[in-house]
């Protein structure tokens, strides 16, 4: 009886649990502003966290990413962070490590885990990166996950990554139209022209 009891309670325990990890699966995904640009301009890429508990456990306090891209294609500008991990103001100490062809990032939160685990949202952007378009072609942009941690400094569960792309087309070179005053103008000029001719052969 007492090791029936002990098994049933074992049992019905088990989807407390589940339901536990599944809650820590978190996501993450890169939405550009355009997949689509020219040479020369510049489109920004949004790395985003969902999936967390908005104000409840789990949250996030540190994480170290790759934003990995073709260098032939896409010059990295800079970095724009968000402000989830900063919600008291006491400071993350971002630092964004550019390379050939990838990208670091890196944040650790200064506020308490009570303040991450009832503040913080449960969607938003970790940080924005801005890029240039160099070369002709097609980058894809991957995640490389190096760490990412909750309010308890444990590994959150990867639920999905959304890796993304950025087309750079040839830069179009528009011929200007002719201008009608332009032509107005000239035609003004050669009838100017014409009439004193005229006027020579009378």
């Amino acid at each position: 009886m007492g090791k029936n009891w002990g098994v049933g309670l074992v049992l019905a325990s088990l989807p407390t649990v589940l339901m536990g990890q599944i809650a820590q699966a978190v996501s993450l995904q890169l939405i550009p502003s355009s997949t689509n640009i020219t040479v020369g301009q510049n489109v920004t890429v949004a790395v985003v966290i969902s999936d967390l508990g908005n104000k409840v456990p789990p949250s996030l306090s540190f994480y170290d990413l790759d934003i990995n891209f073709n260098p032939s294609i896409l010059s990295f500008n800079n970095a724009i962070f968000g402000n989830q991990l900063n919600l008291n103001n006491l400071g993350t100490s971002p630092i964004t490590i550019p390379g050939n062809g990838v990208v670091s990032i890196w944040e650790a939160s200064g506020d308490s885990d009570t303040d991450l685990d009832t503040l913080q949202l449960g969607s938003f952007t970790l940080a924005t990166l801005s890029f240039k378009g160099i070369g002709v072609g097609n980058s894809a942009l991957n995640i490389s996950i190096t760490e990412i941690l909750d309010s308890q400094l444990a590994p959150l569960t990867i639920n999905s990554v959304t890796d993304s792309s950025v087309r750079v087309n040839s830069a179009v070179t528009k011929i200007p139209e002719p201008s009608l005053n332009l032509g107005f103008l000239g035609l003004m000029f050669l009838s100017r022209i014409v009439f004193k001719k005229a006027q020579l052969f009378k």
